[in-house]
């Protein structure tokens, strides 16, 4: 009779991320350490236990892996399958189910028309305009309009200076005041 051969052990049971590398069950990719850390920092929330840190932290990896696909694909229906630029981020945030990036990831405008509608809303601050103007109505969701009826081209599609934050119109006054402090420097908020 031959000797019989030791079987392995049952592996761990394992996952694979969007890069192909195998990830052991019951460990994430995101430090549960930093996760924990940023929980505490919220002063709504008192107590978090072990176990609903470490579903926040895969929920997370679910959460950018599904918003990293959709942003890729929306990159390849533009023809473009090696970068996924802004743009297609801020597409994918106007999406239903990603209502919640659609004010952390805005569609970009451009300069001028930012400019306007910041005048016009300080204005209607102040009393001076006749007529109220909401920021969510204008950079909320969708394609601005022109008061003409005009498309308003986003990034990539014409018309150079598209802001491409929400804070582009204040850093753009800040570069044109040239202050000589920090002069060379880019400031990150």
């Amino acid at each position: 009779m031959p000797p019989k051969k030791p079987t392995p052990a049952p592996a761990a049971a394992t996952s694979t991320s969007s890069n192909g590398a195998r990830i052991p069950a019951g460990t994430t990719m995101l430090p549960i350490s930093k996760v924990h850390k940023i929980i505490k920092a919220d002063k709504d929330v008192r107590l978090c236990s072990k176990e609903a840190i470490f579903l926040i932290s895969k929920t997370t990896e679910y959460m950018l892996g599904k918003v990293t696909q959709q942003s890729y694909t929306q990159a390849r229906s533009q023809k473009r399958a090696k970068t996924v630029k802004y743009q297609d981020l801020a597409t994918v945030a106007q999406r239903p189910e990603f209502f919640y990036l659609s004010d952390v990831v805005p569609h970009t405008l451009p300069l001028k028309k930012a400019l306007a509608i910041r005048q016009k809303m300080q204005e209607a601050a102040e009393g001076e305009g006749e007529e109220e103007i909401e920021p969510d109505t204008v950079l909320g969701g969708g394609k601005a309009e022109e008061e003409g009826g005009e498309h308003v081209p986003e990034d990539g599609e014409g018309e150079s200076g598209a802001a491409s934050s929400p804070n582009a119109v204040e850093e753009e006054e800040e570069e044109e005041e040239g202050s000589e402090e920090g002069a060379g420097m880019d400031v990150y908020r």
